[in-house]
């Protein structure tokens, strides 16, 4: 399919966002060569792998590239490919030969051109904050599952091969505030005000309205927002667990990375500078929605919160 081709091909100094559920490897290497940065969404579900529709060897040419990353999401169905939100294709194909090539054998597939609208845009950081971002550690286990399983029959049910249970979900570090504050996500979805794209701060307000199950577009003011999310917060199992380590003397923003530290359940467990931001983050949360209960002071050179 020329047209995904010469999509592909154009402004490769731009990020291109590929959304797609199957993917053969030395097709998507071969489309996308020159590219410098590249976030993919791909489907590794146990039928998927065993079928050979996804392909692990994917995980191996994304190394390669400094600046790409590959997240997995089995319940992701779409194929939408947009470079840097400005336009987007999407329809029907997959990256496979089956999809792409045009000859007797190929499948008839459909694909569309568009600009990317705000809600577009969002609704592409939304699946890629929900995916699992690859990592040398997870590919391990991907790795080790598929060799004890290749051979087998019948082929498992739609499942993933790593999925943490249920009430492991709450106490994950993505289940943690993001954002700055409250008011920056208001800021950014509602008011349209600039975010800093050094460390994608929008996606970082869409990851925090999705983890407290809010729809920014409900609320008519941010006073209204404001009390639904701090709602929201006291009903958070890893934010009130953090909260009951706050006391009068005050905790230390060391010891807050120490307890996040010990508390997450992820596996592999963050090193102690990855927490850094979700602690700053806690600290103002908590201060802006209960201004009356925290307040964040210096002493000695070393920031703690504590209660009023």
């Amino acid at each position: 399919m020329p047209f995904v081709d010469e999509y592909f091909q154009q402004d490769t100094d731009e990020v291109l966002y590929v959304l797609c559920p199957f993917i053969t490897t030395k097709l998507f290497e071969k489309l996308l060569d020159g590219q410098e940065e590249v976030v993919i969404v791909t489907s590794w579900r146990k039928d998927h792998l065993l079928a050979g529709v996804s392909d692990l060897a994917l995980y191996e040419v994304v190394k390669k590239h400094p600046k790409w990353s590959l997240r997995i999401n089995d319940r992701l169905h779409a194929k939408v490919f947009s470079r840097s939100f400005k336009d987007m294709i999407f329809g029907s194909a997959n990256l496979t030969g089956k999809a792409l090539n045009d000859d007797s054998k190929s499948n008839f597939e459909v694909m569309d051109y568009a600009h990317c609208t705000r809600e577009d845009e969002e609704g592409i950081l939304q699946i890629i904050d929900q995916s699992t971002l690859m990592n040398d550690e997870k590919f391990m286990q991907y790795s080790e599952w598929y060799e004890e399983n290749k051979d087998k029959y019948p082929i498992p049910s739609q499942e993933s091969v790593i999925e943490p249970e249920v009430w492991e979900k709450e106490f994950l570090i993505s289940s943690l505030p993001a954002s700055l504050s409250p008011r920056r996500i208001w800021e950014i979805m509602v008011e349209g005000r600039e975010w800093n794209r050094s460390w994608d701060e929008k996606s970082a307000a869409v990851h925090d309205l999705e983890i407290f199950g809010l729809d920014h577009t409900q609320f008519e003011t941010y006073e209204l927002f404001h009390q639904e999310i701090k709602t929201k917060v006291l009903n958070h199992l890893f934010v009130d667990s953090f909260c009951k380590q706050i006391d009068t003397d005050g905790l230390y923003f060391g010891r807050a990375k120490q307890w996040i530290h010990e508390t997450c359940v992820d596996d592999p467990v963050p090193y102690r500078k990855e927490i850094t931001g979700y602690v700053q983050s806690l600290f103002s949360w908590l201060v802006e929605l209960f201004p009356e209960r925290y307040i964040v002071e210096v002493p000695n050179y070393s920031e703690r919160i504590r209660l009023l």
